[in-house]
């Protein structure tokens, strides 16, 4: 029975919610990003919240907004995530894990 109440919880917080990692050039988020919002309303119920970060992410953050499926939009343009390094987005998404688990 403890096997299957973890499956079952693991099961209820996946669908709670997906984040996506979105591309964005020239203001606006890339056709990359419109598809995998796309695929990530396929899986479940819960909202879909886009995560764009670098320079002019803020900019693009409004293009995301609109979006159909997207319930939230966070950006961050922090000198350690514009340059697109693993490094920086991995430490962003530590952050914000930690931000929105508390």
């Amino acid at each position: 029975m403890l096997r299957l109440s973890r499956a079952l919880h693991r099961s209820a917080a996946r669908s709670a919610s997906t984040l996506v990692l979105g591309e964005h050039a020239g203001g606006a988020v890339t056709p990359a990003t419109l598809s995998a919002v796309t695929a990530a309303g396929k899986l479940g119920p819960g909202p879909v919240t886009v995560l764009l970060a670098g320079s002019g992410a803020q900019a693009a953050s409004a293009s995301a907004a609109k979006v159909a499926g997207v319930a939230n939009v966070l950006f961050s343009e922090d000198a350690r995530v514009s340059n697109g390094l693993a490094e920086g987005l991995s430490d962003l998404l530590v952050a914000l894990q930690k931000q929105h688990s508390a």
